[in-house]
């Protein structure tokens, strides 16, 4: 459900309508104008975000510029109702508001999320806390329930909750798949052992760190235990129908409910290999995408580069506790080394020095971060052609040129950035089409 964000400013006095309500009407059509945009231009979400969070924004900050010209399509007359001062708190309002209401989308409620995690520490005012803290908490129930749902595992799913009816047919018994015997087959895919430490028979024999080998038995194991369960369903279901009198209702059903079982399935596979390639990653901590260990490259290198692998295994929507993983995965590099702080500036420096391949990868995977004139997300700096410089910090980010944070803090920033983009990509261009005479 939206936040009334309007209303809480008024009722803070962080600006003033001259008692007259009617004026609200204006300001909440030119919210309602910019939540259609971010759901029209989703990928500029976390750069609005940015400028809603900063309370020390000018008004001549571009999207500050643009918010104002929607409203005054609204309210022609509204530069004699606010003062100069006051234009960008009107402004951050509006963006909150349309945020907030545009939220329904998940793939804003993500952008707004992991922004606000990395800025509003740095950006955000007392004032704001509360109303942020609201907004965030209703963005991260979303996203969990859609985490829920990718990260899927086998205990979590169970085929005989799922509903088989066929209009005017007596409904079939749906089969009765046995959940605890995939979660015991899952489990011998991923090793040899239980959580109890003891031997399982017929198991796979590797660990997660045994690379390749491992990965080959798990998805030989896993993909018979699925497919052996998904046979037995649709056997046992076969049977039935032969005893019945067939039906086009009956064998549409059939193939709906042998499909949804499938799928539910599938998903909770992909769902633990997810988390166990995330695991086999942390403790090889290898570069997958620059082919290189991250022990052996400066710190904010390291954790540029460990940003993008991990982007790359959990996808946009991934549990809170990913990013415990990246955070940890960071710590292991070298607790000391990328536990201490350093200017932001300094980190980027080191990224800009980085060799040929390695900036590269980070040219290429960072280049699909969305930045445009103004604020922009750290992750868009990164690319050749932009850099971590003291200057970009105040225009672009409007932090302190020595703003300090460690390698480890750097690279969730960074896996947040990241995380975000792929959450919000442009909308696809539409091809024309050719014209005929």
């Amino acid at each position: 459900m939206a936040i009334d964000v309007l209303q809480a400013f008024l009722t803070k006095r962080m600006f003033d309508v001259g008692g007259d309500d009617q004026r609200v009407t204006p300001l909440r059509e030119a919210a309602g104008d910019i939540a259609t945009l971010l759901r029209a231009a989703p990928q500029r979400a976390a750069t609005f975000t940015i400028v809603a969070i900063d309370s020390a924004i000018d008004k001549d900050e571009p999207i500050v510029s643009e918010v104002m010209k929607v409203l005054e399509g609204r309210w022609q007359s509204y530069a004699g109702a606010f003062t100069d001062v006051q234009l960008p708190t009107v402004a951050r309002a509006i963006i909150l508001h349309a945020l907030s209401a545009a939220m329904g989308a998940e793939p804003i409620a993500a952008a707004v999320s992991l922004t606000a995690r990395s800025l509003l520490p740095r950006l955000g005012v007392v004032g704001d806390r509360a109303l942020w803290t609201e907004i965030i908490s209703d963005a991260d129930r979303r996203l969990a329930q859609r985490a829920e749902r990718d990260w899927a595992l086998p205990s979590a799913t169970s085929a005989a909750d799922m509903t088989l009816s066929v209009a005017a047919v007596e409904p079939l018994t749906p089969p009765s798949i046995k959940t605890d015997w995939l979660v015991g087959r899952l489990e011998a895919a991923s090793g040899p052992n239980n959580a109890d430490g003891e031997a399982i028979k017929g198991a796979n024999p590797y660990l997660p760190n045994n690379g390749q080998a491992w990965a080959t038995n798990f998805a030989s194991q896993a993909g018979s235990a699925v497919t052996s369960l998904v046979n037995t369903a649709a056997e046992m279901l076969a049977k039935n129908i032969n005893q019945r009198e067939g039906t086009d209702a009956l064998r549409t059903a059939i193939a709906d409910y042998v499909s949804t079982t499938s799928s539910a399935l599938i998903r909770t596979a992909l769902g633990l290999e997810r988390r166990t390639a995330l695991l086999w990653w942390k403790e090889a901590l290898f570069s997958p995408a620059a082919q290189a260990s991250y022990r052996a490259l400066d710190p904010a290198v390291a954790a540029a580069l460990a940003a993008i692998d991990a982007s790359h295994q959990t996808g946009a929507f991934a549990p809170r506790m990913a990013e415990a993983v990246v955070r940890e995965t960071l710590r292991s590099i070298d607790p000391i080394a990328m536990m201490a702080e350093r200017p932001l500036t300094e980190h980027g420096q080191a990224l800009a020095a980085a060799a040929d391949p390695v900036r590269a990868v980070l040219d290429a995977d960072y280049q699909v971060i969305h930045s445009e004139p103004g604020r922009t997300p750290l992750g868009a700096l990164v690319p050749s052609g932009s850099g971590i410089t003291a200057e970009a910090l105040i225009t672009r980010l409007g932090l302190p040129r020595d703003d300090k944070v460690s390698a480890i803090e750097l690279g969730v920033w960074l896996f947040r950035d990241l995380q975000a983009a792929a959450a919000t990509p442009p909308p696809a261009k539409r091809k024309r089409g050719s014209k005929t005479a």
